[in-house]
């Protein structure tokens, strides 16, 4: 199964603004990334690894089909 890029991002967007959100260094916090990384998602330079696929689908409650449509 291959990772969308621009379905990284966003679903992570749509994540934030749910939650009120706004901006990408709360949602780094919360996950326990680095601001980098969560930027590289969101501009799609940067694919999920499984494990962090499966740890951002656990704290946000992300399906992990929305991850890897």
């Amino acid at each position: 199964m291959k990772l969308s890029k621009k379905q990284n991002g966003g679903a992570l967007r749509t994540y934030m603004k749910t939650r009120g959100m706004r901006r990408q260094r709360e949602l780094a916090r919360d996950l326990k990334l680095s601001d980098a990384t969560i930027s590289q998602y969101f501009h799609g330079k940067k694919s999920f690894s499984i494990k962090t696929a499966f740890r951002v689908s656990a704290h946000t409650g992300i399906p992990l089909e929305q991850l890897f449509q």
